[in-house]
């Protein structure tokens, strides 16, 4: 992937994260909307593809609380992933 493309891609997820819907549940689950955003920029190429496909999944029209949830859940699981969070393991 070139630079121009990651680039794309990151510039299409901070977009949803953006979202006042995103970042309300983020905050709600102790996940500072500020550092997802920042944490997208260290993602591979492969995870960023793999985000990016699961947000091209939703629907294309608006986004409803499931869809926020499933974005903020796969968000969470990146972060996870990447042992930036400690959300699934508080459980």
């Amino acid at each position: 992937m070139d630079y121009v493309e990651r680039q794309d891609q990151i510039e299409r997820i901070n977009t949803v994260l953006a979202r006042d819907s995103v970042q309300k549940v983020l905050i709600e689950m102790g996940v500072d909307p500020d550092d997802a955003s920042a944490r997208v920029l260290l993602l591979t190429d492969a995870e960023l593809q793999t985000l990016e496909q699961h947000l091209a999944e939703l629907p294309a029209g608006g986004v409803g609380f499931l869809e926020v949830v499933g974005i903020v859940a796969i968000v969470l699981i990146v972060l996870e992933l990447l042992n930036v969070t400690n959300f699934f393991t508080e459980f």
